[in-house]
């Protein structure tokens, strides 16, 4: 089994390893344990907890049913099945996670009596509350191991964008097009009342500085890439009558790199290339001396870097 690792909703990439396994019935998740920093090496899947609580989150998303969670390491294989498994107190297997409202009480229940499972008669303390876990999920499709590996490291709904697709085709319907309903009707009836989670986060802002605006000016508030391509590249107009546009650094302000908030360093673009520019499939910038060539979708343009801007401003 290939060890994967899991994408927080919040784009934060969690330091802990586990591995998917399908099953007839749905599949089984097991998750590596944690341990802490040795001398001479780092801890060992540090974000261990905060994968567990994610692992039964996104099984919810998979309308599954929590059969069981088992320790499972060499220091417990001479223990059965049952004295092995976790009981989570206040919730019976086998457990609905759609109606699951704290997740974070679950992963603490099941966490809780890990410590006591395999433990010498009369050890001190309360244990490892962290061992390698197999979790074992019911789910109501018989998914892919594919589809199950993208849920549990990215959140995706499997077979949501096909089953977009059929249940929008003009083709006849059929098995394929019903089935694609039935889910999306699922994510629709699912959301249809739901409160958007609220999470505290600190953040940190980078200071741009107003090299862009000055930047906007000199070039009339206007997208260069659209102008390469043959248009005015003025955008709409905003309330106070100046086009819309928008100022990108070719090289990220996020890098911290020296000399990144320079007006060399800027051009402008509608919101379209823009977007384009981060997330197009055929983009290419070449940072040339005096100028930027920047192939998009539709072409290659030349876009020259800004030179006169104090004369620009008076």
């Amino acid at each position: 089994m290939n060890a994967l690792q899991a994408i927080a909703p919040s784009g934060v990439h969690l330091d802990a390893d586990f591995q998917v396994v399908s099953t007839p019935s749905g599949c089984d998740v097991f998750i590596e344990s944690r341990s802490g920093r040795t001398r001479g090496g780092l801890a060992r899947n540090p974000d261990y907890e905060r994968l567990l609580e994610l692992v039964l989150k996104r099984a919810g998303g998979l309308d599954a049913e929590l059969i069981g969670a088992w320790v499972e390491s060499e220091y417990t294989a001479h223990l059965s099945e049952e004295q092995r498994l976790l009981n989570a107190e206040a919730y019976p297997y086998p457990i609905d996670l759609r109606s699951v409202a704290d997740f974070r009480q679950l992963r603490v229940m099941l966490s809780r009596p890990q410590g006591g499972i395999g433990r010498r008669p009369g050890a001190r303390g309360p244990g490892n509350r962290n061992k390698r876990l197999k979790i074992s999920f019911k789910t109501p499709v018989q998914w892919s191991l594919d589809d199950l590996t993208g849920a549990f490291t990215a959140g995706n709904i499997p077979g949501l964008e096909l089953a977009i697709s059929a249940a929008l085709s003009s083709a006849s319907v059929s098995a394929v097009r019903t089935a694609g309903l039935v889910r999306i009707q699922a994510v629709l009836s699912r959301y249809e009342s739901a409160s958007p989670t609220i999470q505290q986060r600190v953040s940190r802002y980078i200071e741009r500085g107003p090299i862009g605006d000055l930047v906007k000016a000199a070039n009339g508030h206007r997208c260069q890439v659209c102008i390469g391509l043959g248009t005015n590249g003025e955008g709409f107009r905003k309330r106070d009558g100046i086009p819309y546009v928008e100022a990108h650094h070719v090289v990220q302000v996020s890098s911290g790199a020296a000399g990144v908030l320079r007006a060399e360093n800027v051009i402008t673009l509608c919101p379209g290339h823009h977007r384009e520019l981060h997330y197009g499939a055929l983009v290419v910038v070449v940072d040339l001396v005096d100028r930027f060539e920047v192939t998009v979708e539709r072409g290659t343009v030349i876009v020259p870097k800004p030179r006169d801007l104090l004369n620009t401003a008076q």
